[in-house]
C-alpha cells in the first residue's frame, strides 16, 4: 500500500520510463518526453501516447516518416534541433492539430516547409535557423494567422518575396540576424502587429532602395525595437556608409547613385543626342564637348523630363539635346553626366556627319573654292587696271612736262630770233622760213610739231 502511495505520488512530479533510453517526465503538468544525444535515426514510436512535449535533439534524423506522430495527437511542442533534415513530409503534421511551438533549427532544410505547415493553424512560434534555405516565397506561411514569432536567423536568407509575410496578421517578433540580405523591396508588407524586428548582422546596401525600411523603423507610433546594444544593423555598401550604424543616419542618406542605361544618337539635317540616367535624389543632367559645357542656344536646345517606371518603383530621367542645322563643325565626341549627392555617372557618345551632310559639305566646299578663284581673279584684274591707270597717268605727266619743256624752249629762241630779225623785213622772214622747210622735207616744222594753232604760227612769222 505504501508503495502504490508513493508511486502515485512520483507520478505526479516526474515519471521516468525507457524507450530507447527516452527520458519520460512531467513539467507544468505537461508530460513531456526527451530523446537528446541518443544517435536515433527516426521518432521513437512506442512512447506515451499522451505527451505533449517531445524532445528529439542533437540526434541522426535525416528523414521523417509522415506517420511518425500519428500516435502522439496531443503535442503541442516539437524540438527536433541539431539533426540533419533535409525535408519534412507532407502530411507529418496532420494528427498534431494542436502544435504550438515548432523548432527545427541547426538541420539541413533548404527552404520552408510550407506544405507541411499547412496542417499548424494553431502555432505560436516556429523555429528555423541555421539551415540553408536562401529565400522565402510568397506562400511560405500562408495558413500561419496565429503565429506570434518567426526565427529565420543565419540561413543564409538572400530575398524575401514582398506578400510572404503578409499573412502572419498576428507576428510579433521577426529575427532575419545574420542572413546574406543586402535589401528589402520597398512594397514588402510587414505585419502592423510587428513589435520586435532583429535584422543586423546581414550585409545591407544602404541605398535609396532600403530607404524606406529606415523610415518605418524610425516611426514614432509604431514603436518597433530594432536596436538592441550594440546589435544594431550596418550599411556594407556603398563604400562610402561601409560599417555605419542606422542609427547615424537618416532617411536623406540613403540615396543611389546616377546609372546611364541607354544612349543614342541621330543625324539627319538636325542632330539629336539622348541620354537616359537614373538615381535618387533626381540627378542632374549636363552634356559637354572638349571638356566644354555645352550651353543652351538657338542651335543648342537641351530638353529634360523623367517618367515612372511602377514596375521598377523608380524614376527614368532623360535628357535631349538636338543640334538645329548641323554642320561639320559639330562633329566629335561628346558626353553626358549624370550627377546627384551619392555619385555621379559618365558616357562618351560620338558624333558623326550624315552621307548627305558629307556630300553637302563637299558642295559647300567646292562652292567656297570656286567663289575664292573668282574673288582672287576680280582682286586680280582690280590691280592690274589700277596699275594700268597709274601707269598711264604717269606717262601722260611726263609727256605734259616734255611739251611744256619744249614750248618753253621754242619760245625762248624764238623771242631771240624776234629781236634779231626785227630789222628785217617781213618778206625776208618768209623766205627764211620756207628756205629752212625745203632743206627738211620730211621734218615738221616746230610750230607744228608742238601743236601750236595755224594762228599762233602766223602771229609769230609777223
Amino acid at each position: 500500500m505504501k508503495s502504490t502511495i508513493l508511486l502515485l505520488l512520483l507520478s505526479s512530479f516526474m515519471i521516468k520510463v525507457l524507450s530507447h533510453s527516452c527520458e519520460i517526465y512531467t513539467v507544468n503538468n505537461q508530460l513531456s518526453a526527451r530523446c537528446n544525444n541518443l544517435n536515433l535515426n527516426e521518432i521513437p514510436t512506442d512512447l506515451d501516447s499522451q505527451i505533449k512535449v517531445l524532445r528529439c535533439e542533437s540526434n541522426h534524423l535525416t528523414s521523417i516518416s509522415s506517420v511518425s506522430f500519428v500516435r502522439y495527437f496531443q503535442l503541442q511542442e516539437i524540438y527536433l534541433k541539431k539533426n540533419q533534415l533535409k525535408s519534412i513530409p507532407y502530411r507529418l503534421f496532420f494528427p498534431v492539430e494542436n502544435l504550438q511551438i515548432l523548432d527545427l533549427s541547426r538541420n539541413r532544410l533548404e527552404s520552408i516547409p510550407t506544405t507541411a505547415l499547412e496542417y499548424t493553424p494553431k502555432l505560436r512560434e516556429i523555429i528555423l535557423s541555421y539551415n540553408y534555405i536562401n529565400r522565402i516565397d510568397e506562400f511560405s506561411f500562408k495558413n500561419l494567422a496565429r503565429l506570434l514569432k518567426l526565427d529565420i536567423s543565419h540561413c543564409h536568407i538572400r530575398f524575401i518575396q514582398p506578400n510572404s509575410l503578409k499573412n502572419l496578421k498576428s507576428l510579433t517578433e521577426l529575427n532575419v540576424i545574420g542572413n546574406e540580405l543586402k535589401g528589402l523591396i520597398s512594397t514588402t508588407i510587414l505585419p502592423k502587429s510587428l513589435t520586435v524586428f532583429r535584422l543586423h548582422h546581414n550585409k545591407w546596401i544602404c541605398d535609396c532602395k532600403l530607404r524606406w525600411l529606415l523610415q518605418f523603423l524610425t516611426n514614432n507610433k509604431l514603436k518597433i525595437s530594432w536596436t538592441f546594444g550594440n546589435r544594431i544593423p550596418r550599411c556594407q555598401n556603398p563604400e562610402l556608409l561601409k560599417g555605419v550604424r542606422w542609427t547615424e543616419l537618416n532617411s536623406t542618406n540613403f540615396a543611389c547613385a546616377p546609372t546611364i542605361i541607354r544612349y543614342t544618337s541621330y543625324v539627319s539635317v538636325n542632330a539629336t543626342l539622348n541620354c537616359l540616367s537614373t538615381g535618387d535624389p533626381q540627378p542632374e543632367v549636363t552634356w559637354y564637348k572638349k571638356n566644354l559645357r555645352v550651353t543652351p542656344s538657338k542651335r543648342n536646345r537641351i530638353t529634360f523630363w523623367r517618367t515612372f517606371k511602377k514596375a521598377l518603383d523608380i524614376f527614368h530621367y532623360n535628357s535631349s539635346l538636338k543640334i538645329i542645322n548641323m554642320t561639320e563643325k559639330d562633329i566629335g565626341l561628346y558626353k553626358c553626366v549624370s550627377l546627384n549627392s551619392a555619385g555621379r555617372s559618365e558616357v562618351t557618345i560620338s558624333l558623326s556627319g550624315s552621307s548627305s551632310m558629307r556630300a553637302e559639305s563637299n558642295w559647300e566646299k567646292k562652292k567656297l573654292r570656286a567663289l575664292s578663284a573668282s574673288l582672287t581673279c576680280f582682286l586680280l584684274v582690280i590691280l592690274c587696271s589700277i596699275i594700268s591707270i597709274l601707269m598711264l597717268r604717269i606717262i601722260k605727266r611726263r609727256r605734259l612736262s616734255g611739251v611744256y619743256r619744249i614750248q618753253n624752249q621754242g619760245a625762248e629762241s624764238a623771242g631771240s630770233k624776234c629781236e634779231e630779225d626785227a630789222t628785217a623785213s617781213p618778206l625776208q622772214q618768209i623766205d627764211s622760213i620756207t628756205h629752212k622747210h625745203a632743206e627738211t622735207p620730211n621734218s615738221t616744222p616746230d610750230l607744228l610739231k608742238n601743236n601750236w594753232t595755224e594762228e599762233e604760227a602766223v602771229g609769230t612769222a609777223v
